[in-house]
């Protein structure tokens, strides 16, 4: 009687299908020695976890135990082909195989010198911004670099530069449109000098300041600009901040000189006024910004200027305090309304009131210009298409963060002493929502004096 094969515990083993009675595959195709071991030409080092990306692979497992198993439709009976250098399986004891890729070798100073044909110190001052070196010699350095794909090792050379090459930014409300553009202003500046931004921002109450600060100089950033209205009056930021670490503003800050870059806000708040005054008003309300801030006091300042010289009443039940917002003007224009009906022109400390404004306006009849004028200040982008299109002063905001950046890594680079002022000027842009009162000739447009 013929012999039936048995199965490793003596019960008899079930015949092999056709479909998968084929050859065997080769141990070794399967990245296996004759003894199912690894292959002599895999590494055998152990490998850990987080040292090398790992591309998993699925396999059928193979173990020296048990022998190679019979492969079955769709599994894979060889490694894939066309192996990538760099690349190696480790397939033992593990139900799932994997495959590793080296990493690319990080380029150096040395390699972009070697490439270049220029000496090692030369390149790496060039790399470094710096070095005397005819224009030819620098393209060359530059061209290998990027050609081999260099990146710069910040930490390595900041360490030989006793520089980060990283400013910090302390803002205050990002939601503000004025502040976004001087924030992209001073990013865009500081990227084309080769400095990164570090930024953190504070609480619109002020609070966070005595975090925020340290933060930075842990960090030891190269300077610090701060553009935070909130910490204007704040009386301990001096003796919070570094005296020997850069520092530039773009609001006033006290009990130290700390160098500006702001707005000239008083003739922001004159121009505006004097516009309306020219068209012929002789009432002009004014909704002011936040009580107490510099900004604030700097625009009113303006506003009165300009009604004492034209000999118009300065009076106080024409001023409401209205904040930064549309919900502001919504909200202050009814206010100043109900006690002086009189009003023909309003001055908007801040474009957004002025929205606020205008639709305070429709709700309760009011036609503008031909009830009320309105005039904001700002000159933000949106003012250009509200109904009617709104007159405003431009305030170049995008200019005054590039300009603070710009003194502040004047500073770092030691070119620039502390306590420098910088008033950067606006302009009237006059559009629709402003005209004379019903009854009164004027000029729309009045000569804006020139900023200070």
């Amino acid at each position: 009687m013929e012999e039936k094969p048995l199965g490793r515990r003596g019960i008899e083993a079930p015949p092999i299908p056709e479909h998968v009675a084929h050859p065997l595959p080769d141990p070794r195709q399967l990245g296996l020695g004759t003894e199912g071991n690894l292959d002599p030409a895999v590494e055998r080092r152990p490998l850990a976890h987080a040292e090398l990306p790992l591309a998993v692979e699925a396999r059928p497992r193979l173990s020296p135990e048990a022998g190679p198993r019979v492969q079955g439709p769709g599994s894979h009976a060889s490694p894939p082909p066309n192996r990538r250098l760099g690349e190696r399986s480790l397939s033992a004891h593990n139900t799932r195989s994997v495959r590793v890729r080296r990493p690319t070798r990080h380029v150096s100073v040395k390699d972009v010198a070697a490439r270049s044909g220029v000496s090692f110190q030369t390149t790496s001052k060039v790399l470094n911004g710096g070095g005397s070196v005819s224009d030819a010699t620098r393209a060359r350095i530059l061209q290998a670099a990027s050609d081999l794909g260099y990146v710069p090792n910040l930490q390595a050379r900041s360490l030989v530069m006793q520089r980060t090459r990283t400013v910090g930014l302390i803002a205050g409300d990002f939601s503000d449109p004025g502040l976004s553009r001087s924030l992209a202003g001073a990013e865009q500046e500081a990227r084309r000098q080769g400095y990164g931004l570090l930024l953190t921002s504070i609480e619109p109450e002020g609070s966070g300041t005595e975090y925020a600060l340290p933060a930075m100089m842990e960090r030891r950033v190269d300077g610090i600009l701060l553009a935070a209205p909130q910490m204007e009056e704040d009386t301990a930021l001096s003796h919070v901040l570094d005296p020997t670490l850069p520092v530039v503003s773009l609001n006033h800050i006290a009990g130290r000189s700390v160098s500006t870059v702001c707005a000239d806000d008083e003739q922001a708040g004159y121009i505006a006024t004097h516009h309306l005054l020219q068209g012929g008003h002789r009432v002009v309300g004014v909704l002011t910004g936040i009580r107490g801030l510099r900004l604030t006091q700097s625009r009113q300042l303006g506003y009165r200027k300009a009604l004492e010289e034209a000999g118009v009443e300065s009076a106080n039940d024409l001023v409401e305090e209205a904040g930064t917002d549309v919900a502001g003007g919504l909200a202050g224009l009814p206010r100043l309304l109900e006690r002086r009906p009189d009003v023909s022109a309003v001055f908007c400390h801040h474009d957004l009131v002025a929205v606020g404004a205008l639709t305070a306006l429709r709700a309760i009849g009011k036609r503008v210009p031909e009830d009320c004028s309105v005039a904001g200040c700002d000159g933000l982008d949106s003012a250009a298409y509200t109904t009617p299109p709104l007159t405003t002063v431009h305030v170049p905001f995008y200019e005054i963060g590039a300009e603070a950046m710009r003194l502040l890594l004047k500073m770092v680079a030691g070119g620039s002493p502390t306590g420098a002022k910088v008033v950067v000027p606006v302009q009237l842009i006059a559009r629709a929502s402003t005209a004379s009162p019903p009854g009164r000739g004027g000029s729309a447009r009045g000569p804006a004096r020139r900023a200070r």
